[in-house]
């Protein structure tokens, strides 16, 4: 028993598919005249999904990219500043153990003095970082030898803040090595595009048949 379509009303005919009907299309007809065939979520599900991967393989190169990058500036700006005399007053391995079960790990413990400006100041860092810690002491005892207590040493000093200086600069590897993860994100970028590509090309294809 059919009833009368109401002017704009639109109807989603259910029905098997046709020759030359695509799979997954439903034909819908509006009042008036005119079908079309809507694109099934299903079909697109799979490219969607595609979407994500990429969106998320390019986030994560652009993280690495962001990480080197900001490694490369660190070195640059120390190279950059000003030089004077340091004493080293102090060079020690220390020990530290991070639980019962835990293996011991190694670190060196500087201090030096600098002046800097007509001020007096008081430096522990090797490098802009933390001193790293090490699970072989032998490393360390070898490093110790190169800042004996009493040593004239050169140290880079921070002109903003005289209270941060460095003995030692990081590497610039990364900055050399920053277009690694880049292709993390080319390929992110490609997988998206290449997802919605397929998205609009089913699209055309439903709507055309």
């Amino acid at each position: 028993m059919g009833r009368e379509i109401a002017h704009g009303e639109v109807v989603t005919l259910i029905r098997g598919r046709g020759k030359g009907e695509s799979r997954g299309c439903g034909l819908q007809e509006r009042a008036g005249g005119g079908k079309w065939c809507a694109v099934s979520k299903k079909n697109i599900a799979g490219p969607i999904y595609l979407c994500f991967i990429g969106l998320a393989v390019a986030l994560m190169g652009a993280l690495f990219m962001m990480l080197l990058w900001k490694s490369f500036q660190s070195a640059r700006e120390t190279r950059g500043w000003p030089v004077v005399d340091g004493t080293i007053t102090e060079a020690l391995v220390v020990e530290r153990q991070l639980g019962p079960q835990v293996p011991p790990e190694y670190s060196l413990a500087l201090t030096y003095e600098y002046e800097f400006e007509g001020g007096m100041f008081e430096g522990d860092h090797l490098k802009r970082r933390d001193n790293p810690w090490y699970k072989e002491r032998a490393r360390l005892d070898h490093q110790r030898e190169k800042w004996l207590p009493g040593m004239e040493v050169p140290v880079s000093v921070n002109p903003d803040d005289p209270r941060e200086a460095v003995l030692d600069h990081e590497t610039k590897g990364g900055g050399y090595s920053i277009w690694f993860p880049g292709l993390f994100v080319v390929a992110g970028l490609g997988i998206i595009l290449s997802a919605l590509r397929k998205i609009f090309a089913r699209e055309e294809k439903e709507h055309a048949n």
